[in-house]
């Protein structure tokens, strides 16, 4: 069915949705993407932010329509109320998604949230996930919620708060597998390895012989600085369970930290098929080690070209830089602000870049404002 603009004029100032780094140009992409992005869109499609933009496309009406849905407390009738502002969806359309709605407002309100942190768990973004999970625990604090709040942790690199919150779900649920295991890793990452033995012990009592009681030694073997043994653990945990390419990037960071370069890269061809944006990633990262520069900005801008993510192009820049080249880091940094402008390496990288440069102010100030939003962020 064809449907007339709002707006006849070309827009050429997107609207971004940070949930799902989708950028709309029209109020038509807007309800678009809310229809299909409804749980993701909850905290946006009404902001501030949002609402100005709307104004600027010159939707003064809409806009202040908008503000008054943004008190509705009701999430159903703020969804619907948003997308009759304009006549993009029929009676049929919306009745479909206030089925939906209505079996999502029945559930529990940590359901809820947790559900939505495990979106960006999924989408690797376990920083937007946390505060989801905590608003969860301030309505039950469910094991589920408090494993995969440690997880979220871990995947930051916070390995004391990750191991806080997970003994804390296994004091409430002790003969969870699941949460035993988790346990055991953040432990052992987190430095307290008499307690990450005896962990690895009870969990080989219950798991003997299995791929995660292998992976869990491994652990332990590389926090030891034992890498020889890591990458045998590692090995054996693979041969048990193939089709988890996890342990084979495993396998190669151990090879990398015995500097057996040739060895990593052979076990990252060998023992993964699938040639995906992590796969060139880690290449990258195994010629970036063994100092071959060029080799590692073709690996890293395929993995930027097969899966444009922030991250990637920040490490691209990196390479670009230690290859002093600092237009081409600058043009990296830009691709990944422009798809995460929260992107803490490619804030970082930015920062770098600037000093390279020798412009002293600007280094300053980005880092100075990077480590802010840190401190704000890690309030969580």
């Amino acid at each position: 069915m064809l449907r007339l603009t709002l707006s006849q004029k070309i827009n050429n100032i997107p609207f971004t949705f940070k949930s799902t780094g989708i950028r709309v140009y029209s109020f038509e992409e807007t309800l678009y993407h809310v229809y299909h992005y409804w749980r993701e869109s909850a905290d946006e499609f009404l902001s501030a932010q949002c609402i100005t933009w709307v104004e600027l496309l010159g939707h003064t009406f809409i806009a202040s329509k908008m503000k008054e849905l943004s008190f509705v407390e009701s999430f159903k009738e703020q969804i619907t109320g948003f997308l009759q502002l304009a006549p993009f969806y029929d009676e049929t359309d919306l009745h479909q998604l206030i089925i939906k709605l209505e079996s999502w407002e029945s559930r529990l309100e940590w359901e809820k949230y947790k559900e939505r942190g495990d979106y960006f768990v999924e989408k690797n973004e376990p920083q937007k996930a946390i505060p989801l999970y905590h608003m969860a625990l301030k309505s039950d604090e469910n094991p589920q919620v408090l494993n995969n709040l440690g997880v979220a942790y871990m995947l930051l690199g916070r390995f004391d708060e990750s191991y806080s919150v997970l003994a804390h779900a296994l004091s409430i649920e002790s003969e969870n597998s699941e949460l035993l295991l988790h346990f055991t890793e953040a432990a052992i990452l987190s430095g307290r390895v008499n307690i990450g033995e005896n962990a690895v012990g009870k969990y080989e009592e219950l798991h003997p012989n299995s791929a995660d009681a292998a992976f869990l030694n491994g652990l332990l073997a590389f926090q030891k600085n034992d890498y020889q043994n890591a990458f045998k653990y590692y090995q054996a945990a693979h041969q048990t369970d193939p089709e988890n390419d996890y342990y084979v990037y495993k396998m190669v960071d151990a090879l990398l930290c015995m500097r057996r370069y040739d060895l990593a890269l052979d076990n990252l061809i060998n023992g993964i098929n699938k040639r995906t944006g992590e796969f060139h990633a880690k290449e990258a990262e195994i010629y970036a080690a063994s100092g071959d520069n060029t080799g590692a900005i073709k690996a890293m801008k395929t993995a930027a070209h097969m899966n444009p993510d922030s991250n990637y192009y920040a490490r691209l820049a990196g390479y670009y830089r230690t290859d002093y080249n600092p237009r081409l880091a600058a043009e990296a940094i830009a691709k990944a602000l422009d798809i995460d402008p929260d992107c803490d390496l490619a804030r970082m990288e930015n920062a770098r870049n600037k000093k390279g440069l020798g412009r002293t102010r600007e280094y300053q100030a980005a880092l100075s404002e990077l480590l802010g939003s840190l401190k704000d962020r890690y309030r969580w």
